[in-house]
């Protein structure tokens, strides 16, 4: 039975995911409620030019040296989109709820020290949110 609080309803599906630039080594941490995540990934990839954060910046430059590039939808857990590999680091079933989806990202964010303020990746903020 559904809690009110959005933030104690328990998700039916959630990820936390990893995606790294082959090229230079910057990562990004993400979540996603979207399942399989791989749909998520591919609307990444589309380059949209109203988002300006980092990650959709290197999406852009990825169609850009890459022009005729595509998606490379490898499994249900794993892609791949010019020189970006995505990847999920876990995935849960009817039991976690948004504010543990926000700290598992916290953590990865952490873990993978994907902050774009220190060079190494293409996360704005230390995640769950935004906070």
């Amino acid at each position: 039975m559904a809690v009110k609080s959005l933030d104690n309803e328990i998700l039916p599906y959630a990820a936390i995911y990893f995606a790294v630039n082959l090229r230079n080594g910057k990562r990004y941490v993400g979540q996603t409620k979207q399942n399989p995540p791989h749909k998520r990934w591919k609307e990444e990839c589309k380059p949209d030019r109203t988002k300006t954060y980092h990650y959709a910046n290197a999406m852009r430059k990825v169609k850009k040296d890459i022009p005729d590039v595509k998606f490379n939808y490898v499994s249900d857990t794993e892609a791949d989109f010019g020189y970006f590999h995505f990847e999920v680091i876990d995935q849960w079933r009817d039991e976690m709820t948004q504010k543990d989806l926000d700290l598992q990202e916290i953590l990865g964010i952490e873990i993978f020290d994907s902050l774009s303020d220190n060079g190494s990746g293409y996360n704005k903020t230390t995640g769950g949110g935004g906070f």
